[in-house]
Parts: structure tokens; sequence; C-alpha cells
């Protein structure tokens, strides 16, 4: 065996690509792989050579597929003299360590050098010294490459998918199998922030009858109130419009009970299709950028299937039909709409009295059952559900009762809208006080001037007026989603980068606009305005000359991107971001690394295989149909992946609304506003009416 040419042990599986046409009838029958190096010399090496002495090799190969590649590295090294060198001195080093620790154990356990070496070199399943200087040295030879494969300028072409002068980084070929597009358009990465209120009795499997506290509650109203612009005083009820509005990123380091994302103003960071985010977060977004934003763009066209259920996805309904995700779009489906949560709701627990249910009140409503509590009602009705939702500037029938300072007869004829003349139930009232109507004192807050009209045509109120939802300071969307058992609470969501955006979004005229291309190439230099590889940088803006910059004026400034976003400005935090995108990318296509590693190895080392041997062609036909069907697995792996994500949220959300829904006869188990409603009047205090035995308002229905 020509230990200079090959050696031994490899873990792991790889492939081959552009190993073409080899049918060459020059060669000789045993030839069986030929490399050409740039300076037009051949190396030659027979069958025997590769493959029959290679087995019989002490340390042999466990596949195919990493004898190959262990040629190919060889070679690879072989062809770089310099490389070779620094890669020969490891190895040495290696093995002088091994020495050293054989005479160490021998001088310890009074044996002699030549037991312990041998001790060791059975250990690390190597006949002798030439063995294990080579197993060494293809070690480092494979460290080398595998580095040198995700560092530099590479780590940027494995994140967009194509290299400087735009051809593939992972290319498809006809004898290994499919490309990729690299990490962002193959894992979807959105820059989130959030933040986390808590509801620390909320249970998942609850979206009913959770009970919060007064703190909490207060808590809710307060924050979404500030969120908006408004004042979190009691007497001008959320319609005043703050001195100041504070920052969405503020409130979150304020407020936020996700403690780690606080510190960095809300952001999360990175969460794409790998990452474990709770499933009503993760899944919620991407229901909202595919299902309800109506944001179109050629781009988002063309990425909007890397995020959304596919068509051959199903869910079961509630009688356990099974149907097409894609009919759940349709109305009456389960994703026909998005949620919405009416800024009344707010207002009403952000009210002392109602997050205190009445302190003068001096007597029990259903033997104190919390449930029908005025601030758990409300959390229930429009708060504790799993749907994604926006917040609309639309007031609510319980506000009524709260500007009329609690008083009973007007609490009566306010909720004659709820139950008849013998405090039955009526679900029409329910119904259609669900939206909520209008305000516009809501409508006038900082909070509501975006015009999201265009982004959510489908947002209305009851009478269906159409409406701005809650945006931030930057005009983005606030989302709203209840948490699961390990994070309780709300999660208020704003998307700061989509992947389904390619060149982001701007304020023009009040109004959330796409950017396009040719607005990009007109503004880059002198606009706040990043294409994603520019948003998902790995240059430090305090340190590198080559960060996003433009033109403000006179005077230069640095873009916002996801190592700027949320943090605080220095070099170190701003570190940390890139430390974290580096990490998320360079372990991005760990499955198939291999596979297009060897790809490129036979490109550089200029292989050629003669498969006129039947023997090489049989090992040939091998690697390639490892790779192809390696390629292709994982493919249909990640799909079956999002579209099982799709399909356990909806039927999570289809149990929910089963749950939550209101029946003709009041016997749901949602509790009817008009629980809050009537919460402190005569009837309640005597059981009589809607709190009488088959009220709307009696506890056992």
């Amino acid at each position: 065996m020509k230990k200079g040419k090959l050696l031994t042990i490899v873990t792991g599986l790889t492939a081959i690509a552009s190993l073409a046409g080899c049918n060459n009838t020059s060669y000789k029958e045993g030839v069986a792989i030929t490399f050409t190096n740039a300076d037009g010399t051949r190396t030659t090496y027979t069958a025997a050579e590769l493959f029959s002495d290679y087995q019989d090799s002490t340390a042999t190969a466990n596949s195919d597929f990493s004898k190959v590649k262990e040629i190919l590295i060889r070679e690879y090294y072989a062809q770089r003299t310099a490389d070779l060198e620094e890669l020969k001195k490891k190895a040495s080093t290696s093995v002088e360590g091994i020495k050293n620790q054989a005479q160490s154990n021998a001088n310890n356990n009074g044996t002699t050098y030549a037991a312990e070496l041998e001790a060791l070199l059975t250990g690390e399943d190597v006949d002798n010294i030439e063995e294990l200087y080579e197993k060494k040295l293809y070690a480092a030879e494979l460290e080398k490459f595998e580095e040198d494969f995700k560092a530099g300028d590479n780590l940027k072409y494995i994140r967009d998918g194509k290299r400087a002068d735009g051809s593939a980084f992972f290319p498809a070929d006809e004898h290994f199998g499919l490309g990729n597009g690299g990490y962002v358009e193959t894992r979807m990465p959105y820059n989130v922030s959030h933040i986390l209120l808590e509801a620390s009795s909320a249970s998942e499997s609850d979206a009913t009858s959770t009970a919060i506290s007064e703190a909490e509650a207060k808590t809710f109203g307060d924050v979404i109130l500030m969120m908006a612009g408004a004042s979190t005083e009691d007497s001008v009820y959320g319609k005043a419009s703050a001195t100041v509005r504070q920052t969405f990123g503020t409130l979150a380091k304020t407020y936020s009970k996700d403690t780690g994302s606080a510190e960095s103003y809300g952001n999360l960071g990175i969460m794409d299709v790998e990452t474990s985010f709770v499933q009503g977060f993760q899944y919620g977004v991407y229901a909202y950028d595919t299902l309800f934003n109506q944001t179109t763009s050629e781009f988002k066209s063309s990425r909007i299937g890397n995020l959304k259920f596919s068509s051959d996805a199903t869910y079961r309904t509630a009688n356990g039909e099974e149907k097409s995700l894609e009919s759940s779009t349709l109305e009456g489906g389960v994703f026909d709409a998005i949620g919405q949560i009416p800024f009344g709701a707010a207002v009403a627990l952000a009210n002392d009295e109602v997050q205190r249910n009445f302190p003068t009140q001096t007597f029990k409503v259903n033997d104190g059952n919390s449930a029908y509590m005025p601030r758990n009602v409300i959390w229930n009705k429009y708060f504790n559900s799993h749907r994604i939702a926006v917040v609309t500037p639309n007031r609510i029938a319980y506000n009524d009762v709260i500007e009329a300072g609690f008083d009973k007869t007007t609490a009566e004829s306010i909720g004659s809208a709820y139950v008849d003349a013998n405090g039955r139930y009526k679900k029409d009232g329910e119904l259609n006080a669900w939206k909520g109507k209008v305000d516009d004192d809501y409508a006038k807050l900082p909070g509501f001037q975006h015009d999201t009209k265009d982004i959510l045509p489908g947002v209305k109120d009851s009478e269906g007026n159409a409406e701005n939802v809650l945006t931030n300071e930057k005009g983005q969307v606030i989302l709203a989603v209840r948490g699961d058992s390990g994070t309780k609470g709300i999660h208020f969501i704003v998307v700061d980068r989509s992947p389904l955006s390619e060149y982001g979004t701007r304020i023009e005229s009040n109004k959330v606009v796409e950017n396009d291309k040719a607005y990009y190439d007109a503004n880059a230099a002198t606009a706040d305005v990043t294409n994603l590889s520019e948003y998902f940088t790995f240059e430090n803006p305090e340190t590198s000359t080559s960060y996003p910059t433009y033109k403000d004026g006179e005077v230069s400034a640095k873009k916002t991107t996801l190592i700027s976003q949320g943090l605080d400005t220095t070099k170190a935090n701003y570190q940390k971001n890139i430390d974290n995108l580096k990490s998320t990318i360079s372990s991005f296509n760990s499955d198939l690394m291999e596979t297009y590693e060897v790809q490129k190895l036979v490109a550089d080392t200029n292989a050629v295989f003669n498969v006129e041997n039947a023997s090489v062609k049989k090992i040939v036909d091998n690697i390639y149909t490892f790779s192809t069907a390696k390629r292709q697995k994982s493919k249909d792996d990640a799909r079956k992946k999002l579209d099982d994500g799709w399909t356990k949220y909806a039927e999570f959300l289809v149990r929910e609304d089963e749950a939550r829904a209101l029946r003709d006869d009041g016997g749901q188990k949602l509790i009817t506003e008009a629980a809050a409603i009537l919460y402190n009047t005569d009837d309640a205090r005597d059981k009589t009416g809607a709190w009488g035995n088959g009220g709307a308002c009696y506890e056992k229905r």
C-alpha cells in the first residue's frame, strides 16, 4: 500500500458531484482515477491502489464515500505544498505526543515503552508509527479543509447560497443531486423582538377561564396603552396621548418577563425554521406573514412557499374530518382571519376598579368564582387565545360601563344587548360586539397613525369599517399571541426583518411600503435600506470599515442590521450578535455539507473517474446514489417538518376554537361579557335575572 497517496479512517458520509463523463477509452484498464494539477501534472491511481490494498489496511474506512473523500482531500493538499508542510508538522507533533504518552505510561506502570506504545497504537486502530502518522496527517487535513470550507468569504457564500460572482455555492449536479439556496433561502430567518407579559396562573390548555392577578391585569392594560402612546390615568381611560411615547424596545427592557431578551430591548435575534420557539409564536408569525400580510412582491411570491404549508398538508377539523390546510384559509376555516384585540379591552384592564373588581362591592358573585370577575372575563374573551392577533382602535361595550362610573342602571341598559328580559343569553349580541367599534379618540393615538389597511385589509370593526392596527414607533405591526405553559402570558411581537422582504420596508406618506430593487438601487447610498445579505452582516459597526453605511446628509451613518438591532452600542455586544450569527450559519446544512465538500474537491483537483472499470463504476455509482438520496431526503424531511408544524398549530387552534365556541343556549365554557357588564348589579347580588339559574351569568349552567 502506498502510504503517501492514501490512508485511513473517516467517519461521516459525503458525496461527489462534478464527476462527469469518465468514459475515456485512452485510460489503461487498471486506472481508477486521474488528478490534474494547475501545471498540468497528472497523478493516477489504480483500482488496486484505491480499493483492494486500501481495504486490506488495518484502518479500513467504513464506506465508499469516506474512502473517496480521503483520497480527494489528500490530493487536494498534495497540490498545496505550503499547507501540506504545516499539516505534516501538526501530524508529527501528534505522533510525538503519543510516543511521549507511551513513555510516561511505561514509567508509571512499570512496563516497557514498547508494550505501552503497542497499546496506544491498538487504541488508535493502527499497526505501526507510519500508519499512525498517516492517520494524524489525514485528520489534520480533514479538519483544515472543513474549517476552511466555512471560513472567510465562504461563510458569506453559505449564507447567501452564491459566490461573489453570482455562481451557486451549493450547485445542483446531475450525479450528486439537488443544489441548495443557502442559509437565508433555506432556513428563512426572521429577526424578531418581543415583550412577554406574565399571567402566572395561565394554563396552555385553558383558553376560557384563566384567572390573572390585579397586578398582572394592570400591567397588561398599561403596557398596551403605552405602546399606543396613550395615558394610563383612569381619568382619561387611555384616550389622551402621552407627552413622550416610549419605544417598543424601551418597554421591553422595562416590562418584559423574558429577562434575557429584555436586556437587548426585546430583540430575540434569529428565529428560523429550525428554531424551537413557542409554536403559537413561531407559526403565528408565519401565519401573519404568509396568510394575512397582503404586501406583495415578486421576491415574496418566489419565497413564500419556503414558509407556508404545502398543497399536500392536511389537518383534522373538530368533527375529525381531514381537510387540506389550503382550505383552512377559506371563510370558516381555522386560518380564515387574523385575530383582533380591541384597544378598549386593554383600557378596561388598565382601569383600577376593573382590575380590582370593584373593591366597594360587599357581596360575592357565584360564590366568589374568580372566572366571573370582570378582569378575568375581559382577559379570557379578548386575550386568552393562541391565535395570532393584532390590536385595533376599537372600544368594547364594557368601556361604556367604566365611563359611566359603573352605574348600575347604565350597566343593565348596556347588558340588555347580551341578555333578554329574563336574563337569558343572546348569542347575536355577543357576536356583534366581539370586534368592538372604532373609537375616534383611540384612533387618534400615535400607535394607530401608520396606515396598515393595505397590509391587513381584512381587519375591520363589527360594523365593517377598515382600520389601522397598532404599530410601534417604526410602523411595524405589533402582533400578540398567548404563550405556552413555559412562557405564561402574552407575547407582543414585532418583526424587525422578514425573510420574505428582500429590501425591507419604509414609511411613505404614513404608509408602510415594501422596498423594491429600483428603490434600493436608487437609495442604498443615502437611506437606511438593506438587502438581506447586508442585514445579516458579519461586520462589527464599531470596528469594521465594511459595515453597511449610508450618507445622512453630510454625515456617514450606520445602517440598521441584525448586529445593531436592539443592542446597546458597544463593541462587545455587537460581537456577541456576530458570533451567534456565524455559529448559526456555520452549522447550517451540517447533514449535507460533506456532499458539497466532496463535490468541490472533485472540481478543485480535476479528478476524473474511470467508470469503464467495473469495480470503480460500482463504487462511484454508490457515491452518486448516496448523495442524491441524502439531499432529496433532507429536502423532504424539512418540508414534512414544516407541514407537521402547521398541522399541529392548526389542530391546536381547532381544539381551542371548539372550547371557546359560543352556543345558542349560552352553555359555553367561555364566560360571556355580560358577566363583566352586569357584575355590580342588584341581579348579581340577589342571584336573579342574568345571575339566576339558567341566566347568562349563572355559574352552574
